[in-house]
């Protein structure tokens, strides 16, 4: 690009300046879904061993069926051609398993898992920032041992006490007889080459498949926290919520997917009783039952402002809400541009304040104006403190210390994110529909900041930082998500 020398100055300048926001004493309240990963780092030597086990018949029968995804693992065979059609995509995957033997063999065959970690994006999203200094009020419906010892001291949980609502650290407040639940994650690094059968695959992108155990509680308040709602709410600048994937079509109790969900409408209303300049963040995870998505979705964000979501999950979602075209676009040609094009379907159709689309090396933001908007500048700012605290944790693989920070300035924003920035503004210069909505366009400006404003909202493409060696990649969009929502 002509200037791009003193583009990518400006840029650096601008992830700088972003080390100057912080999350200290920062008010947030996140929920529901914490427990506990088991993560495997894949091994090659160890992968192929462990596949090679199976006859030779199965093995050609996994390579088979690896060309696409399961809807759910029923089996060990499935755990293995999922497992090689993320590796060979360098796809993130999550599947659910509602078989506690497969969980059970992995770790039995693999040794035990490399190593364990909080996990959930509640449990994460508390981790990282309770780490930052944040003041973090987790509520988990099911709140485990072992989950409350990985978590910081500093981050609290609700709890009712003689009818009042109370804050004690996680570590005190323990449910005594209740197992966490417990996702066993496969790590895959970028260039990790592997000879499975007649096929050898190269990992083209460091990502993660997730499978996923079925959930010990349903996500939702319990009832003797619904009169207290509005206390959980005043002292909050951002709610994150997470964990409704979880949810089910119906219960035997009667109870179904939508009852639960007119309840947590109400009890949005409730938080924001007190506090009508909170915001309710809502971090999106494909949901185990396909056929309510598009019901959860569009439920759920009747009482929501802000969304979180990948790349992936946009074209899921879109597919699922009835915007097959946009959805297509992005599946023939993954980019800032159609990405973008989708976020403004999302922020129109769910009626949101704020969409917020992470993705390898940039980031997509639409943030409709009016009360609560923050300055565009000071959203991007917040994303590049996102990707720098993201990028941290991959190569440190482990949450972040507020102390830690200032390292990530030793990784470069990425090309990825430059050629995403140059290719947007061209095509904004040919497609009339997006040009006739931007007030203003100036491409020297743009390729320098990185904004563009409509009448109605603006929107933000972000170049971001991509490891140089990531351990993990579990838990980055929840990062991601929540830092620049609470900083943003």
């Amino acid at each position: 690009m002509n200037g791009s020398e003193d583009v990518r100055r400006e840029w650096t300048e601008h992830l700088r300046k972003a080390t100057g926001l912080s999350v200290t004493g920062k008010k947030a309240f996140c929920a529901y879904n914490a427990f506990i990963d088991y993560l495997e780092i894949v091994d090659e030597k160890k992968l192929e061993l462990v596949f090679n086990e199976f006859g030779e018949d199965v093995r050609k029968e996994i390579i088979r069926n690896s060309w696409s995804e399961s809807e759910e693992i029923k089996s060990i065979e499935e755990v293995f051609s999922n497992l090689i059609h993320g590796m060979r995509d360098g796809k993130a995957l999550h599947i659910p398993c509602y078989k506690p033997e497969i969980i059970a063999w992995l770790e039995k065959r693999f040794g035990g898992a490399d190593r364990k970690a909080i996990g959930g994006q509640a449990g994460i999203i508390a981790n990282q920032l309770g780490m930052l200094g944040a003041r973090l009020v987790l509520y988990a419906p099911r709140l485990s041992k072992d989950v409350a010892e990985a978590l910081p001291k500093n981050v609290l949980v609700p709890v009712i006490k003689e009818r009042k609502l109370v804050f004690e650290k996680a570590i005190d407040s323990w449910e005594e007889k209740k197992e966490s639940k417990v996702n066993w994650i496969f790590e895959f690094g970028r260039g990790l080459r592997v000879k499975l059968g007649n096929e050898e695959i190269t990992v083209p992108r460091s990502n993660r498949f997730i499978i996923s155990s079925p959930p010990k509680a349903i996500p939702a308040f319990k009832e003797s926290f619904k009169k207290h709602l509005s206390e959980l709410g005043r002292d909050a600048t951002v709610a994150i919520f997470a964990g409704y994937h979880y949810l089910q079509p119906w219960y035997e109790n009667g109870m179904t997917y939508k009852k639960y969900l007119e309840k947590e409408l109400e009890n949005f209303m409730k938080m924001k009783r007190k506090n009508k300049r909170l915001i309710i963040h809502y971090e999106f995870v494909p949901v185990d039952f396909k056929e309510i998505e598009a019901g959860i979705v569009e439920m759920i964000t009747k009482g929501v402002d802000s969304l979180g979501i990948n790349e992936v999950e946009t074209r899921e979602v879109l597919k699922s809400i009835g915007f097959q075209r946009e959805a297509n676009e992005i599946e023939r040609n993954e980019c800032a541009f159609t990405l973008f094009k989708g976020g403004e379907k999302l922020l129109n159709k769910l009626k949101l304040k704020r969409v917020h689309i992470h993705n390898l090396g940039y980031f997509v933001m639409l943030l409709r104006k009016g009360r609560n908007c923050p300055k565009p500048e000071k959203a991007r700012e917040a994303c590049l403190l996102a990707s720098i605290v993201a990028n941290v944790r991959s190569e440190k693989g482990g949450a972040v210390k507020e102390n830690e920070i200032r390292k990530g300035l030793e990784i470069p924003l990425s090309e990825i994110g430059f050629r995403q920035l140059e290719d947007f503004a061209e095509r904004v210069e040919w497609d009339r529909d997006l040009r006739n909505k931007i007030k203003e366009f100036d491409k020297k400006k743009f390729l320098r900041d990185g904004i563009i404003e409509m009448k109605d909202y603006y929107g933000l493409i972000v170049p971001a930082q991509v490891a140089r060696k990531p351990r993990i990649t579990t838990g980055l969009g929840d990062t991601i998500s929540s830092i620049a929502v609470v900083c943003g």
